[in-house]
């Protein structure tokens, strides 16, 4: 049997306003190949299920669908830190891409 749970990492991914180019970043994988985890089109180890689960702040169970009963997911100890951490994270590499960008305009333009 194939537990299909593409759609809760996706919905869990939106929730905290995450792209799918920072999930693939901490996965260390192509954007590609996460998003074909999103679409149920491969198999999830279970290395790759905890990882997702520490990412996105829940538990393998809940991304399974074996806490049943719970809408949101549940806060584990150190979640919030951790979400913290991913956002500040996600905030100095955008920002880097903004200067990098910048910089570009700026050759183009012969500044």
């Amino acid at each position: 049997m194939r537990v299909k749970i593409g759609a809760e990492i996706k919905r869990l991914r939106k929730m905290q306003r995450f792209t799918q180019e920072h999930i693939a970043q901490k996965l260390d994988m192509s954007v590609a190949g996460y998003s074909r985890i999103e679409r149920d089109e491969v198999n999830v180890t279970l290395d790759r299920l905890q990882e997702l689960s520490d990412i996105l702040g829940t538990t393998p169970e809940f991304l399974l669908g074996w806490e049943p009963g719970m809408e949101t997911a549940p806060a584990k100890e150190g979640s919030l830190e951790k979400i913290e951490k991913l956002y500040q994270e996600q905030i100095a590499q955008l920002k880097d891409d903004v200067g990098f960008l910048r910089e570009q305009l700026r050759n183009l333009r012969g500044e």
